[in-house]
């Protein structure tokens, strides 16, 4: 007579439950740069180092996981860091590549919303070094929007975004005058804010702006004169032309 056994069954079970609790164990997943494929010829940098500016909790967020993705799980830089953005380089460079340092400062990197639509925010900074200190290169402040994207795709799109923010600067020399030394990079946010006339100034010079740089440079436009109401409304602007008459009133 045929005899049925379950205690395979159980086992399989039994293994199951067990590689569930240890995968609910792990509570991190690492953010890890894709290298790159393709290469950036005649490179002036062979060489990178890593600054990590960023103020407060270095979390990047959290993150969808687990076998079924119905637990969340912190997602964070996978340490060295300094490791990975070399090994970038070393993918982009070839044989025609100089002897450069670059210094890739990270001030922001992180997600925000673990469900539906994700936002990513990065800010960097790229500096070239040389014998008396540090040279701006470049920066980037970006916003990254993500619909209903996994965790895998998110991280692959941030990297796309670092390498190659990277590799677009690796035949670039840095023309400005300016030289920091390494600790006023770690504080440059400060730095830089000195040298802008609206973050300076108690006064605002009163006109009309039209971008943003005029009035960071605290630089009107136009010249303007502004009617309100008894309640402090404003009822209507007049910019004055070139020679002094009022324009038509906006509302």
């Amino acid at each position: 007579m045929f005899k049925f056994s379950y205690r395979p069954f159980l086992f399989l079970i039994f293994l199951s439950s067990q590689s569930l609790d240890s995968f609910s164990q792990d509570a991190t997943k690492n953010f890890e740069l894709v290298l790159p494929k393709n290469k950036a010829q005649s490179s002036y940098y062979n060489k990178i180092a890593f600054l990590d500016s960023r103020v407060g909790n270095k979390e990047i967020g959290m993150v969808d996981a687990g076998i079924l993705r119905n637990r969340d799980a912190t997602l964070i830089l996978k340490a060295p860091f300094q490791d990975q953005l070399t090994a970038v380089v070393n993918s982009l460079i070839d044989s025609t590549a100089k002897n450069g340092e670059l210094l890739f400062q990270l001030n922001r990197l992180s997600f925000a919303e673990t469900n539906g639509t994700r936002y990513c925010y990065l800010i960097a900074g790229l500096y070239a070094r040389n014998e008396a200190g540090y040279k701006k290169l470049a920066s980037i402040d970006t916003v990254s929007v993500f619909r209903f994207a996994i965790p895998d795709i998110l991280i692959q799109e941030e990297s796309k975004l670092i390498t190659g923010f990277i590799a677009t600067n690796l035949q670039a020399e840095a023309t400005g005058t300016t030289v920091y030394a390494i600790n006023e990079v770690a504080h440059i946010d400060s730095i830089e804010m000195r040298g802008i006339p609206v973050f300076n100034t108690e006064n605002y010079t009163d006109g009309l702006y039209t971008s943003y740089e005029s009035f960071m440079a605290q630089s009107p436009d136009k010249q303007a004169i502004v009617d309100a109401d008894r309640d402090g409304t404003i009822s209507s602007v007049k910019t004055l032309d070139s020679s002094g008459k009022k324009n038509k009133s906006t509302p």
